[in-house]
């Protein structure tokens, strides 16, 4: 059984998985990008919204090609902005079942005794 630390560890390897293959799929398919855009934008409309919601507006509001390497990187504040992600919304666009099986038995392996 994992610990608690290691199932945290675990999700943040999973997010950053994910992430990962959100990056390749944007660079095939950039309506994904925009997806996410209108996910953001739905949120900002619904009232008073914590500060993810502006820095989410602030990140996609970038090109394509950064937007992919800064939600793939190892720093605390995408690791933080990677848990509210809208890409979130998106998930059976980015990976089906049995891709998401697959990566997180391959994010838990190491951490499984």
């Amino acid at each position: 059984m994992t610990s608690t630390v290691n199932r945290e560890t675990i999700n943040d390897r999973f997010k950053l998985a994910f992430h990962r293959v959100v990056a390749r799929r944007l660079k095939q398919d950039p309506a994904l990008l925009d997806g996410a855009r209108s996910i953001v934008h739905d949120w900002s409309a619904e009232g008073p919204q914590p500060g993810f919601v502006a820095e989410w507006a602030e990140l996609l509001a970038r090109p394509a090609g950064e937007v992919r390497r800064i939600i793939v990187g190892r720093g605390e504040d995408i690791k933080r902005l990677r848990l509210s992600s809208p890409f979130r919304m998106l998930f059976g666009q980015v990976m089906d079942d049995t891709a998401r099986m697959k990566v997180w038995r391959i994010v838990k392996k190491p951490f499984v005794t």
